[in-house]
């Protein structure tokens, strides 16, 4: 039989924002876990009842009116099965916490209603297992961390199953946290981007940007023809400027500088706009206290965001294509 070894700690870059659904998940989950926790060490109960039964005998310890069930009872209550822990630890701002047996009990308290929450901590501990599972916005990249330890006789999958279930369920998608990664250093990205769309864009820019202006110029002759009224004479310059305007015909030597300057101008304020909204990035929240409200903030403004973003840098393009047609 084939057996995966599991790292027994992994990080998960966020920001995370749990929502009220997900929170209760995060309460099943933990249920699930010290379920499996009890189940994979009672093999190893049974182990430990069975050799001190034995022993027992063999040195005529054993006592008639000791039945198996107070061996277990013993058992039990002796290292390391009477490690039985499970804390789970609400943190908020200005280094307050609040401690607890499940999440439950952190929704329902009215004293964190006007709290701010900014991470959770679980512990979890029963006989050889023990499972801590952190997510903080205090830690770099606003990580979700856990490590779970085990002895090695014992099989773990189902333990790493129902956190890493409950993880896709609430991972944060990787365009969020490609933003988490770069946003300490997204000033300067944001003036590379702008600076390599600005070389690249700028002959084909200049160019369009010419024929626009050039075609403006001979709408704005054909105008002046019509207004004053075309005569037979006029007849020559209005085949000329028809043929200009329908060939796309452009002189060599034009050329006008107004098109590019305002060119540069809106490069300019896309990459600043774009740079100011980074800047303004969701860290860890959790849909208790106040964080329920900051949750709901911060999945708006991200639909925004997704949507206003590329719009600001494809609309321009389809703009100039359409004055240019």
């Amino acid at each position: 039989m084939v057996k995966i070894i599991h790292p027994n700690e992994r990080q998960i870059i966020g920001p995370w924002l749990i929502s009220s659904d997900k929170i209760e998940l995060l309460d099943t989950m933990i249920n699930k876990l010290w379920n499996l926790m009890e189940k994979i060490n009672q093999p190893f109960i049974e182990k430990e009842i069975m050799h001190r039964i034995e022993r027992s005998k063999k040195y005529n310890q054993i006592d008639d009116d000791m039945d198996h069930n107070t061996i277990e009872e013993q058992v039990k209550n002796s290292y390391p099965f009477s490690k039985k822990h499970k804390t789970i630890t609400c943190f908020f701002k200005n280094q307050k916490k609040s401690i607890g047996s499940s999440v439950d009990d952190f929704i329902k308290d009215r004293n964190i209603k006007d709290h701010l929450p900014i991470g959770i901590e679980i512990e979890l501990e029963y006989g050889y297992i023990s499972i801590n599972i952190n997510f903080n916005r205090n830690y770099i990249f606003n990580k979700l961390f856990y490590k779970i330890n085990a002895s090695e006789e014992m099989e773990i999958s189902d333990i790493y199953y129902e956190i890493d279930k409950w993880i896709q369920a609430v991972r944060p998608n990787p365009l969020l946290q490609f933003w988490q990664i770069i946003s300490p250093f997204h000033w300067i990205l944001c003036g590379i981007l702008g600076l390599v769309v600005l070389i690249t864009s700028l002959p084909i820019s200049k160019l369009n940007l010419n024929d626009i202006a050039y075609r403006n110029e001979v709408r704005m002759e054909i105008h002046k023809l019509i207004d004053k009224g075309i005569t037979k004479d006029d007849l020559p310059k209005c085949i000329d400027y028809f043929l200009r305007l329908n060939t796309y015909y452009l002189p060599k030597d034009y050329t006008t500088n107004t098109g590019t300057i305002n060119n540069l101008f809106i490069i300019f304020i896309i990459v600043f706009i774009i740079s100011v909204i980074i800047s303004f990035k969701p860290n860890t929240n959790l849909a208790i206290g106040k964080g329920v409200f900051r949750v709901k903030f911060w999945r708006i403004y991200l639909k925004l965001i997704f949507v206003f973003i590329p719009l600001s840098i494809i609309l321009p393009i389809i703009l100039n294509n359409i004055k240019f047609f």
